[in-house]
């Protein structure tokens, strides 16, 4: 998969923006506080926080991303990735609202998906690795606090890649 582009309306502090990406590697650079953690968030979010919330079980995830105080401007979040695999391009949006969602997926064909079945099976498709892998090593930050050696261990229950595969295929990539 390489992702082509990264936007949002509104999401946590970020409004209208949109992140066009190059091949190769992208660094992202900026003043403390200016994004770039809630970007790395966003797409990470893209993938794989369901749209239907929970009040409870998305708590952490309402009280970090959804606008609070007296200046809320509204209840809606959202964010659209653009990716592109051996098939073709996708693009994947989202809204998350406590009211109520809308999660939509286009294929390279054109085909639109909103069941989360549907879309969850096209991007375990896209993706290399199982969520674990994205957990702890792709977009692991300041603030998560999980560790690698719990990813790469239970990794071992993903059904695509076991802890030595990974590390080796981390390694080569690093390398390239």
């Amino acid at each position: 998969m390489i992702i082509k582009e990264l936007s949002c309306e509104r999401f946590a502090g970020i409004r209208d923006t949109t992140l066009t990406l190059q091949p190769g590697m992208n660094l992202l650079l900026g003043e403390n506080e200016s994004g770039k953690s809630t970007l790395a968030d966003l797409l990470y979010q893209l993938f794989f926080q369901d749209t239907k919330l929970d009040g409870r079980r998305d708590k952490a995830f309402l009280d970090t991303y959804f606008p609070k105080g007296v200046d809320r401007d509204g209840d809606i979040i959202d964010g659209k990735v653009r990716f592109q695999t051996e098939a073709g391009s996708h693009t994947l949006y989202k809204e998350w609202s406590p009211g109520g969602s809308l999660c939509r997926l286009t294929t390279p064909e054109g085909t639109r998906l909103s069941s989360p079945e549907a879309i969850r099976t096209v991007l375990e498709d896209a993706l290399l690795y199982g969520k674990g892998i994205y957990d702890e090593v792709v977009f692991a930050g300041q603030k998560r606090p999980q560790t690698l050696l719990t990813a790469l261990l239970d990794s071992k229950k993903d059904k695509k890649a076991a802890p030595a595969e990974v590390l080796m295929d981390l390694s080569a990539t690093l390398q390239a």
